[in-house]
């Protein structure tokens, strides 16, 4: 397994020990699609019992969990899914709400503070995403009915979905399955539930730009902020092989070496490094952890692993 470059199971998997792990992103979600259309067409009969997302890519295993059909026919209508996706039906693009809510950030970041134009929450208004993620999870009052039609059938095992709680600010996994154990570790926590579209919003919702959401008392924001480790969802869940599907472009040295800049960096620039940094490059750096960890185990006898597994 490495980054960007997931391993392709070559034979039908026993239940419940395959899981795919997908990140965040915003928009480049989309691409994990495209290897997931490579799965379908090369394994039309995959099971994936074990499904894990943050942020956008909450998203796609939500999708893929509470779909009714199957692995391909999940994957080939989560693609029209993403070609029907446009900024206005992500958050609202009309003159009044963009112009407003940047007015208003504008004059409080001018003043100091002094100056309290309403209560500011967000710099866009994602009521249309909500809209958009009932349609495409046939939602019923908000709940995500379909997980639990596929946890009943036998087809899934669980799902989880992270996202960052501002109040106690630590990493919550929300997980919706069979017989599942929780966890809990420090700045990190589980909690089984049955999911809704407002748990895969609170994943999503990018800080800043879009607004925290409110599940239960607390309110949350994209779960890329304090996921430090992207797989440990998957590994919690019981998974022994793990399909991770990065969205973030594997430079070679050559490429990571040149400047994209000259002179000095200009806002655009740190933001856009700082976002990697938060949001995608962790996933990485969880793999070569793992690897690492394997190569470790590997060279233990079963007896002596104190519990620990090999994870492929």
């Amino acid at each position: 397994m490495s980054p960007g470059s997931p391993t392709v199971p070559t034979a039908t998997p026993d239940y419940g020990e395959l899981a795919l792990v997908m990140s965040g992103g915003g928009a480049r979600a989309a691409y994990q699609v495209g290897l997931l259309r490579f799965l379908a067409r090369r394994y039309p009969d995959l099971n994936l019992p074990i499904l894990t997302g943050v942020s956008a890519g909450a998203v796609n295993a939500v999708h893929l969990a509470q779909h009714h059909g199957t692995f391909t026919q999940a994957v080939d209508e989560l693609s029209n899914l993403w070609g029907e996706l446009s900024t206005d039906r992500v958050f609202r693009v009309d003159t009044a709400a963009l112009t407003g809510n940047m007015a208003r950030t504008g004059l409080r970041l001018a003043s100091g503070g002094l100056f309290q134009p309403g209560e500011f929450r967000s710099m866009v208004n994602t009521a249309p995403l909500r809209v958009f993620l009932n349609e495409a999870f046939a939602a019923v009052d908000g709940k995500v009915t379909g997980v639990d039609y596929n946890l009943h059938r036998g087809t899934l095992r669980a799902i989880a979905i992270s996202a960052t709680s501002y109040t106690p600010g630590q990493s919550t996994v929300w997980v919706q399955g069979r017989d599942i154990v929780g966890w809990e570790r420090p700045m990190r926590r589980s909690v089984n539930t049955d999911l809704s579209v407002e748990h895969v919003m609170s994943s999503t919702a990018l800080p800043l730009f879009f607004p925290a959401v409110r599940v239960g008392n607390e309110w949350f924001g994209d779960g890329g902020i304090r996921m430090t480790a992207p797989l440990s969802p998957a590994l919690h869940l019981g998974a022994k092989k793990i399909i991770t599907i990065s969205t973030r472009y594997a430079r070679t040295p050559a490429e990571a070496s040149q400047h994209e800049i000259e002179g000095y960096p200009p806002p655009a620039q740190v933001l856009g490094v700082l976002y990697n940094a938060v949001f995608l490059d962790l996933i990485d750096q969880d793999v070569i952890r793992l690897n690492m960890m394997n190569r470790v185990l590997g060279r233990l006898p079963p007896d002596q692993r104190e519990g620990l597994r090999i994870v492929d």
